[in-house]
């Protein structure tokens, strides 16, 4: 206790409080998401700041340039895929060359950011549907609610929440997920391919410049946000608030336990899609191949 502390410590000025409570005083609210930072949440964050009605001038700076990155990074990764897909197809070598455990590592970390991109689309997809819709675009706009529902067992009470309450229309929602659809897809096509590219890798050396070329492949996003977007537009997209759901809201979805138990349930996600991915790879047993 501060109470305790010798005098070089300090004076206490108030009681000792617990930690998540504090924190819960700004939380914006149970499960709460955010816009990613890339270059497909880029555009989809530009898509719902651009001001009403949309000048010719704002379409031109801001909305046209990250849309076009998105597609950029689209064209490039679908390209590298059906590359990587021709040289897989016509490779004649077996899971045997080179060190399994390296293997495996490289499975591994390959994989991660294969789940770490496919989560952060579904962040995306779940950010989008607690936008309400309209028949009119509005400028967007939050706002924050008490929540008076009981939370979880084992959770703090989250005092208020932050919603969007404007609305976006159905054309609109639909150009976020043809951007997302496209996304997901040529993401599952990279899982597939750069599994049978990585265990196909002719020794060592090869195992460790084919993972770390796939996972450039996946981080293009990134590098293009970075390159499309200026100090202004980053700082809009970082700074936007952080969108919750009351207790209330949260007790009642199945989907959203999940989310709650994803941390235990991440290793052993992990380790099953390493196995399957294996065996559609590797004709011999794991651990065999050698």
């Amino acid at each position: 206790p501060l109470s305790q502390l010798p005098e070089e410590g300090g004076t206490p000025i108030e009681e000792p409080f617990v930690v998540l409570n504090e924190l819960a005083k700004e939380f914006p609210g149970s499960s709460p998401l955010r816009l990613p930072e890339n270059v497909t949440g880029g555009s989809v964050a530009v898509l719902l700041l651009a001001p009403e009605p949309l000048s010719w001038t704002s379409l031109m700076i801001y909305v046209m340039p990250f849309v076009s990155g998105a597609l950029l990074t689209l064209a490039c990764q679908l390209y590298t895929i059906y590359r990587v897909g021709i040289i897989v197809r016509h490779q004649e070598i077996e899971c045997s060359e080179g060190d399994l455990t390296l293997r495996l590592v490289c499975l591994g970390v390959f994989k991660t950011t294969m789940v770490n991109g496919l989560k952060t689309l579904l962040d995306v997809h779940r950010y989008l549907h607690r936008i309400p819709a309209g028949k009119h675009r509005e400028t967007l706009m939050m706002q924050r609610f008490q929540d008076t529902g009981t939370p979880a067992k084992n959770h703090f009470q989250v005092r208020s929440v932050t919603k969007i309450v404007s609305r976006i229309t159905n054309k609109c929602r639909a150009q976020c997920y043809a951007i997302l659809l496209v996304k997901v897809s040529a993401l599952l096509m990279l899982s597939y391919y750069g599994s049978g590219y990585i265990l196909h890798s002719a020794g060592d050396e090869e195992l460790i410049l084919n993972s770390v070329a796939l996972c450039f492949v996946v981080d293009m996003d990134t590098y293009i946000y970075d390159f499309v977007a200026n100090g202004t537009v980053k700082t809009y997209i970082s700074s936007l608030p952080t969108v919750g759901l009351t207790s209330a809201e949260k007790n009642s979805s199945t989907l959203l336990a999940l989310d709650e138990y994803w941390p235990m349930l991440s290793m052993v996600f992990l380790g099953a899609i390493m196995a399957t991915n294996y065996a559609a790879w590797c004709e011999a047993p794991l651990g065999l191949s050698n």
